[in-house]
């Protein structure tokens, strides 16, 4: 699962390398589908960059999908890819996290400050296409691996990102 809004001007969430790997990961993981979630005025340029992946058959462009949806797609996921080019912060990973889901980020941006590599997830470098496409073949071949990944993220979600951790720590700050 990839949820990122889509911009035409680029595809800085990691839309492009992802595709771009999916023929890697289907042809290790034949079963294997990408769900690409998000609006934006880059939609037409996301469905020709899927149009003309060797692996489009396996690759689902869902678009804008209502929040109260949402939660029957990441019970769907058994993991989570958004290797950004510039996340300023990424509460998707966080979300990702709730959701008990291992996340694959960026060394290029702030997923790397959310997501511990080879904790919670893998943190990859776009530099390296086969890294990613190796990192999303382990998650998927591994379920146990996931599984653990996807629990260590939904405790650091539950230990540091839930209202009431942020709560406890702001006010020992404030006081």
């Amino acid at each position: 699962l990839l949820i990122g809004r889509v911009d035409k001007d680029n595809f800085r969430k990691g839309h492009a390398e992802v595709i771009a790997a999916w023929h890697r990961v289907t042809k290790k993981i034949p079963e294997a589908r990408l769900l690409l979630v998000g609006g934006g005025d880059g939609a037409g340029l996301l469905r020709k960059t899927v149009a003309e992946s060797p692996a489009r058959e396996q690759i689902d462009v869902l678009g804008f999908v209502p929040e109260e949806d949402m939660p029957s797609l990441w019970s769907q996921a058994h993991a989570f890819v958004q290797p950004s080019w510039k996340e300023g912060f990424g509460l998707v990973y966080i979300e990702a996290m709730r959701y008990g889901l291992p996340v694959i980020a960026s060394v290029h941006d702030a997923g790397q400050e959310v997501n511990v590599d080879r904790e919670t997830g893998y943190n990859v470098d776009l530099t390296d296409p086969e890294a990613l496409a190796a990192r999303i073949v382990e998650l998927l071949s591994n379920r146990d691996q996931a599984i653990t990944m996807g629990a260590a993220g939904q405790a650091r979600w539950e230990s540091q990102f839930r209202y009431s951790a942020f709560t406890t720590r702001l006010m020992d700050i404030l006081e």
